[in-house]
């Protein structure tokens, strides 16, 4: 097949997350760059929309099907597809949103303190993510599917969210969503742009690559998605928010998580030694979350 086939013939395709074929594309995107700008930037912009699966061993699946024993499956419309999800208990639904390249189930240590505090956990699988994961996805279109689930749940009252999982939460809330409180873990940084760099820098992409996929991100969202992006996430909720974020998360500096908390105008919470997502499954972590999201609508009722 011709190169410019090759091309065509995958636009529009679900690409497969696996390791081969995420490889296959680093190296197109590096090998074209030499040379051309449009052309490293096609790759390179498969490679940004793929949320790479984060490798999971035996026993973190064993622990997240214990986790999942205590939960219902649920299923929640989305864009022409389902989505996969989880809920358990009953009470003010939290919805429970992974990040980049996650599922579900990675906040699955949540479920069962949630149903003992009075409160239903819902988990959702965000858009090509999953074990089955195909094609590719960005957080604007996550903050819809987080939409979705919400009114699948019948409304949402809190929402615990890691990682990317913050900002597409940002988005949603700030596009109308409602909701009474907000816990954020691990939080990505505002400083959208570079995230943008370091990607380039972590894969070795060369600069034309890097530009293409630039012009191919702001082509398909807009020069000024980066400041969108941002401003969404250092936008003031408007509810009791909490910020927790690990001293020895390699993956965004402390310094970002504070700049996050004090737009929030909140304290930033911190651990240590628990990186960017054993912060998910501490028990301290979750306790402390648990405790602050029935503290946080609890006093939302009496006001009310």
């Amino acid at each position: 097949m011709g190169l410019l086939a090759e091309i065509l013939a995958t636009r529009g395709t679900r690409q497969a997350h696996d390791l081969e074929s995420m490889q296959r594309l680093l190296t197109r995107a590096r090998r074209f760059g030499r040379f051309s700008r449009s052309l490293g930037g096609h790759y390179a912009e498969r490679l940004w929309f793929t949320p790479w699966p984060t490798p999971m061993g035996p026993a973190a699946a064993e622990r997240e099907a214990r986790w999942l024993a205590e939960t219902e499956p649920l299923k929640v419309p989305f864009a022409g597809r389902m989505l996969d999800g989880f809920t358990a208990g009953s009470g003010p639904a939290v919805l429970l949103i992974h990040g980049w390249g996650e599922h579900a189930a990675r906040l699955g240590a949540y479920v069962r303190p949630l149903r003992a505090a009075g409160l239903r956990a819902v988990g959702v699988t965000m858009p090509a993510h999953g074990p089955a994961a195909a094609g590719t996805t960005n957080v604007y279109e996550m903050s819809r599917a987080i939409v979705a689930a919400a009114a699948t749940a019948g409304g949402v009252d809190a929402i615990i969210a890691h990682s990317m999982g913050v900002t597409a939460s940002a988005l949603a809330l700030r596009d109308g969503l409602a909701c009474r409180a907000l816990v954020a873990l691990a939080v990505p940084t505002m400083r959208t742009e570079d995230a943008f760099t370091i990607f380039g820098k972590m894969l070795a992409l060369p600069p034309r690559t890097a530009a293409g996929l630039r012009a191919a991100i702001e082509r398909r969202f807009g020069p000024g998605t980066w400041e969108d992006v941002a401003a969404a996430l250092g936008r003031n909720p408007g509810i009791p928010a909490l910020v927790v974020h690990d001293h020895n998360d390699a993956l965004v500096p402390l310094d970002d998580a504070q700049a996050v908390a004090n737009a929030w105008a909140v304290p930033l919470h911190t651990t240590k030694e628990l990186g960017h997502r054993h912060i998910l499954r501490d028990p301290g972590v979750v306790d402390q979350v648990v405790t602050f999201i029935s503290g946080a609508l609890q006093s939302d009722s009496l006001a009310s």
